[in-house]
């Protein structure tokens, strides 16, 4: 029969339906296995075939394309029996592309974060493709903005509004610090008002809504 092929145990829909369990609403491996009553390793097979669909499915079209880094797992080092000197084999900061308009989700994933790595993903993909592309958006990093502007000359470098808002923190906290030690010759303390205030400079609006007691106790002190 087609949905129990020989040596199997379990209908092909319910192995499907385990890999889209995992691929498509988040769940994970084991918590899948649970639900459904199955082994991990049954799971995980079905998840790696239902994943192989989405790895081999062409790109989709792309016109603002973000790339950002990740840090995942420790870098791994080993040493060359012949020279005896230490060789990096594992990195642990991997660069994402990820669709920055359409939300389509996450394009492609390299190990690394130099120019070479972003370069080695952009050359793996078609070059209608790489056309397509009008924006793209980084953080504030000049290895990826090096990396765009050999890989993708024509498109735009944009900065997304979260890294200009970390900087412009980063930048009003420093400017409040040197502050307090010109007019005091000291470093702040908490008796300081501009210390006591130091989160209402920092507060967004959604922080703003949603604590109207912390936002009145930093408004005492305007």
């Amino acid at each position: 029969m087609a949905q129990i092929p020989a040596g199997t145990r379990i209908t092909a829909r319910l192995r499907e339906a385990a890999g889209h369990r995992v691929r498509d609403a988040g769940s994970t491996v084991i918590q899948a296995a649970r639900d459904l009553h199955l082994s991990w390793p049954t799971v995980m097979g079905a998840f790696r075939t239902s994943a192989r669909e989405v790895i081999d499915a062409p790109l989709p079209e792309v016109t603002v394309l973000g790339i950002d880094e990740t840090r995942r797992g420790r870098t791994k080092w080993e040493q060359d029996p012949d020279s005896g000197k230490w060789c990096l084999t594992r990195d642990r900061w991997h660069t994402g592309f990820v669709d920055a308009a359409d939300q389509v989700g996450l394009l492609g994933q390299v190990e690394g974060r130099s120019v070479a790595d972003v370069l080695a993903w952009l050359s793996t993909t078609p070059l209608t493709w790489r056309k397509n592309i009008r924006h793209v958006a980084i953080d504030m990093s000049a290895t990826y903005r090096a990396a765009i502007r050999t890989g993708l000359p024509h498109a735009t470098v944009v900065i997304d509004h979260f890294h200009v808002v970390q900087l412009a923190n980063k930048m009003l906290s420093q400017v409040r610090r040197h502050t307090t030690v010109e007019v005091r010759g000291r470093r702040g303390r908490a008796t300081d008002p501009e210390w006591k205030a130091r989160q209402r400079l920092l507060r967004n609006r959604e922080e703003t809504e949603w604590a109207p007691a912390s936002y009145s106790y930093c408004c005492s002190f305007a």
